[in-house]
């Protein structure tokens, strides 16, 4: 299984929001994992938003999340970083050294400026930005809200309320652009 399965499960759903528990469970049916565990740390939400843990050989996955972040974020997060999972070996961080390396990197803004052996692990932890914003709001329920999106009669706001992830999260997948990121993603 992969994160295009899962996108292909999820893309259906319309019915808001979408609980990263959920995201979850159906991950640990594809036994990529054992179980998923989200724990709330106290940490500068502007340096990192959260991180996980996969600890063998029974795969526990822990999940870390900023306490004092808003709750759409966290759940943005939480998502984003179950998505790891499906990382290839070249995409995982190795040691806590890359981890420290990978947080610099993103930090930095740009995948380019990363050193050469973090340049994966930079690019798929963006990546999985996008696959989580994917599955919280799903394309159905996008294809739903588009004409009364366009026209005025929903906002960003409201759709923000419903899903339940950031503003700037809707603002990506409400795009003209979204349709062809999401065929990226889907491997399309």
């Amino acid at each position: 299984m992969n994160t295009k399965n899962l996108l292909s499960y999820f893309s259906a759903k319309t019915d808001l929001p979408i609980s990263p528990n959920e995201v979850a469970s159906k991950i640990v049916s594809y036994g990529i994992s054992d179980g998923v565990k989200f724990v709330g740390v106290s940490l500068d939400e502007k340096v990192v938003k959260g991180a996980g843990v996969y600890a063998e050989p029974v795969v526990c996955t822990e999940v870390y999340y900023v306490i004092n972040d808003t709750t759409k974020w966290q759940r943005l997060v939480c998502c984003k970083e179950l998505l790891h999972l499906f990382d290839t070996e070249g995409a995982k961080s190795a040691s806590s050294a890359h981890i420290s390396d990978l947080i610099s990197n993103m930090c930095l803004g740009s995948v380019s400026q990363g050193a050469d052996d973090n340049i994966i692990q930079t690019f798929t932890d963006h990546a999985m930005v996008f696959y989580a914003m994917a599955i919280l709001l799903p394309l159905r329920a996008r294809e739903l809200m588009m004409s009364d999106y366009k026209s005025g009669k929903l906002t960003v706001d409201t759709i923000s309320d419903w899903a339940d992830i950031p503003i700037e999260a809707v603002q990506i997948v409400m795009s003209d652009a979204w349709l062809g990121l999401y065929g990226i993603l889907n491997g399309n």
